[in-house]
């Protein structure tokens, strides 16, 4: 039996590097292709340290804005209407359980198998505050967000649940804030758990 190890604990010097990326330039990749590809890769598992190195690299690649590659464009009012038909009902990844599960952990800073309790918004939600309560907390507060004092109009303001859990409607656990900073109020959110107490 024949073993062919390839580039296995070898690598290319940055002169090969560079004649392989002009070499590349301006091909074609055809849609039967793309198709192979994408199945071959669709079960691919990756190990926990490959997973660091890439959110690693991830992280120093857009360190610097102008590396993203939407850095000074912008979707076209077309792509727009493509993307959010894209992502209307079930075919939106942040309704599914386990994406709406992973975000929750990431979001309070702990890893996924140490998360205790878990509430999602989409498959459990028992009491929804209703347009006419929110609109009256709104009132409450002047239409003013708590956190950086901007005034605004109803659908520019939402109503924060302070200890996180969408069924707990008292009024001492909801807060009225401007979208920028109900935005920033899901990171770190022991945080700001303790700054609206």
């Amino acid at each position: 039996m024949i073993i062919i190890r390839g580039m296995t604990g070898k690598h290319h010097s940055e002169e090969t590097k560079m004649k392989m990326q002009l070499s590349h330039k301006g091909q074609y990749v055809s849609n039967k292709t793309k198709k192979k590809i994408s199945v071959r890769l669709k079960n691919r598992q990756f190990s926990k340290k490959t997973i660091e190195k890439m959110s690693i690299s991830a992280i120093k690649r857009f360190a610097n804005k102008q590396n993203h590659p939407m850095f000074g464009k912008h979707h076209s009012n077309k792509t727009k209407i493509k993307l959010h038909i894209a992502k209307l009902g079930n075919k939106n990844p942040m309704k599914r359980y386990d994406v709406r599960k992973k975000v929750s952990a990431t979001q309070q800073g702990i890893p996924l198998d140490k998360l205790k309790s878990f509430s999602n918004y989409h498959f459990v939600h028992k009491r929804k505050l209703k347009y006419a309560e929110k609109n009256k907390i709104k009132m409450q507060s002047k239409y003013t967000c708590k956190l950086c004092g901007f005034i605004g109009q109803t659908f520019s303001l939402d109503v924060h649940h302070i200890d996180y859990n969408p069924q707990n409607n008292k009024l001492d656990n909801l807060v009225v804030l401007c979208k920028k900073c109900h935005a920033k109020t899901n990171v770190d959110r022991k945080y700001w758990r303790n700054v609206f107490k």
